[in-house]
Order: structure tokens, then C-alpha cells, then sequence
């Protein structure tokens, strides 16, 4: 596997990404054994809010993209910047993976560093606060979606996109 960093995400096809800190849909079997096969023995770098939600298991080394350094969640590994985060990462042998939320996607989009992205689109509508707008996200960025696999149940489709 390389040690080049990516994006690994999931949105539904409506745009909704995220409600009360949660994602909107229900559990996906499918996306959570992709996101726990892409993210053991990697880094996985968040924002504070995501970071506060997600399950630490061993194996997955988690980072925090913040503001300031004051601990957040249960990890020692907080960063300022995309420097610091893949510094770490590649002085620990592991693939940086830049999981949201869509605040830092974007933020670490608009620099142009990561050339790919793994996006889970679970199909349907679902009750969000938070929005991601996949298609201008992908224009905007000049992604090109390479490869994907889907599953029926419930429908869900994982693309490979580079730039």
C-alpha cells in the first residue's frame, strides 16, 4: 500500500453528511468494514468534533487537525497543520487518511496535496445538519472517479478518484 496521503469519506447521495455529530443514515455494514479495512494500521486524521465520536480501537492510530494544542479525545496526536499530521504519519510508516469532517476536507482540498480519494455514497435522502456537496466538491477539485465497487444492501458504492 502506499504511504501517500487520501481522503476517505462517506456522503449520501443527497449531500447529507453528517446530524448531531453522527452520520444520517443508518449503520452500513458494507462502508463501516471498508472504512475499518482502510483505516487499521494507517493514521487517521480528523477534526475535533469527529474525533470526539469515533471509536479508538487499537490498530488505528488517530490524529486532530485543530486550532490550538489543548487535548482533545483520547490521543496525544494533535496537529496545527497537513505538514505536521503527514510528518508523523510517514515517520510512523503509516498512510495519512484525511476522514473529515467536511470542514477539513475542504480546507485540505483547497491545497491540492491529496491526490486521492476513497468516497462512499450511501444512495438515499437522510434528515443532516451538516451538508457536503459531492459534485462541486469533485469539479471543483478536478477529481476524476477511477474505480468503484457497490453493494445493494443497503445501496452503497465506494469510488477511487484521483487528480
Amino acid at each position: 500500500m502506499t504511504l501517500d496521503p487520501a481522503f476517505l469519506f462517506a456522503v449520501s447521495s443527497a449531500g447529507d453528511f453528517g446530524m448531531n455529530g453522527q452520520l444520517p443514515w443508518p449503520a452500513n455494514a458494507f462502508d463501516f468494514a471498508h472504512f475499518r479495512d482502510m483505516t487499521m494500521g494507517q493514521m487517521l486524521l480528523v477534526g475535533r468534533k469527529t474525533a470526539d465520536r469515533l471509536p479508538h480501537p487499537p490498530g488505528r492510530d488517530i490524529g486532530v487537525l485543530t486550532r490550538s494544542r489543548e487535548k482533545y479525545f483520547n490521543t496525544d496526536r494533535h496537529y496545527l497543520n497537513l505538514s505536521e499530521a503527514l510528518l508523523a504519519a510517514q515517520t510512523r510508516q503509516r498512510r495519512l487518511l484525511i476522514g473529515g469532517g467536511a470542514e477539513v476536507l475542504r480546507s485540505i482540498d483547497r491545497m491540492h496535496l491529496v491526490k486521492t480519494a476513497y468516497i462512499s455514497v450511501i444512495e438515499g435522502s437522510y434528515p443532516s445538519d451538516v451538508k457536503f456537496d459531492l459534485a462541486h466538491w469533485l469539479l471543483d477539485g478536478a477529481w476524476q472517479c477511477k474505480n468503484y465497487t457497490s453493494c445493494d444492501s443497503p445501496q452503497t458504492t465506494i469510488y477511487l478518484c484521483e487528480r
